[in-house]
């Protein structure tokens, strides 16, 4: 098969991954160029079906997202649909207690501990919360099954001891196959969003869009990109950006990826490019939400970049993913200690 046809009657297009389905241009599912539950919101409505959106989405999509949860929920990403990353319970236990870690790296005891001990006209209670306020209602509770109150208690100690976890670390993955075709997802996408739905379906993508759909073909069309990637802006660990060089003299398309300020793939879209050049940039906060979109010149791009199409090494990519998994943990410990400079504030104030 060379190329998907545009049929189905003037004004309609034909799904790229199962062409019998069809939609009315500009009418199809919305394909997200950075997943939405990563942050991405710029969208492509002419590119494939309901059915293939969702079944690509459970199929390939989830995997990026369970992948990269812990850095979502880390840096507090808004998704495209506007709802915060979910949050990770039993993301750890500190002291034999379960916590959770809530979007923008708040950590959350989610249980309560309470140890009683009565010795002679002695009771000492031990609790354990996730804040004062909640260690003093429990404290209030079990004075009640002693049948006493606070006040009828005429010699009591209570002694409050604020403890803050440390740094919460967990795995972070994008190495499967299926991780790998949902990022060539994202690079065509984003190609949709610049050309037109005919040239989409010309047949000069074929092998990605194979490659896509089923995971086939002879060689990997996308590969772990050391080096930063075209377009000249240094990310923050909450953005995400997508560059699309296609090169009418080299007759190849290539896009970049690049997660969280530093994830980064190189993807062949094609090579058998038959259209203009193209050098563009698409740049979004998975937090806020804010988008940029921009070109950039030709001669700002590597006269090497079609040919850098090859497996780094595994201490290569350890280094990349450690770069940005430190810089989000940087993040939360900047969130405990403006918690700690808060509370240390008013406590002096009372």
């Amino acid at each position: 098969m060379d190329s998907f046809d545009v049929k189905g009657g003037e004004g309609m297009l034909n799904c790229i991954y199962c062409p019998d389905e069809f939609f009315v241009q500009g009418k199809g599912s919305k394909e997200h160029a950075i997943l939405s539950s990563i942050g991405g919101r710029k969208i492509s409505r002419n590119i494939c079906c309901v059915k293939c959106n969702a079944r690509l989405g459970n199929e390939i999509d989830e995997h990026v997202s369970e992948g990269l949860k812990f850095l979502s929920t880390l840096c507090g990403i808004t998704t495209g649909r506007g709802r915060p990353a979910a949050a990770i319970n039993n993301a750890g236990c500190h002291n034999d207690l379960p916590f959770s870690l809530k979007s923008g790296g708040e950590i959350v005891v989610s249980q309560s501990k309470i140890s009683v001990c009565s010795e002679s006209e002695t009771i000492n209670i031990s609790i354990q919360a996730k804040d004062i306020g909640s260690a003093e209602k429990l404290f209030s509770h079990q004075l009640k099954r002693f049948g006493k109150k606070e006040e009828e208690i005429s010699n009591y100690q209570v002694t409050t001891h604020k403890e803050y976890i440390k740094p919460v670390e967990m795995s972070v993955s994008m190495e499967s196959g299926e991780h790998k075709r949902s990022v060539a997802k994202m690079a065509l996408t984003y190609t949709a969003t610049l050309i037109s739905p005919d040239r989409l379906r010309s047949g000069i993508f074929y092998d990605i869009i194979d490659y896509i759909n089923n995971g086939s073909g002879k060689i990997s069309l996308v590969y772990f990109y050391p080096n930063s990637t075209p377009g000249n802006v240094e990310l923050p660990v909450t953005s995400h950006k997508v560059v699309i060089i296609a090169s009418s003299e080299k007759k190849k398309a290539v896009g970049f990826i690049e997660l969280f300020g530093g994830i980064r793939f190189i993807i062949l879209l094609s090579d058998s490019w038959n259209g203009g050049d193209i050098y563009k940039v698409h740049v979004v906060d998975g937090r806020s939400g804010k988008q940029s979109n921009y070109c950039f010149s030709k001669d700002k791009v590597n006269s090497n970049v079609f040919a850098e199409m090859s497996e780094i090494s595994e201490e290569d990519i350890c280094i990349m993913f450690n770069s940005v998994i430190s810089c989000a943990l940087i993040k939360q410990v900047e969130i405990t200690e403006d918690k700690i400079i808060r509370d240390e504030t008013e406590r002096f104030k009372l």
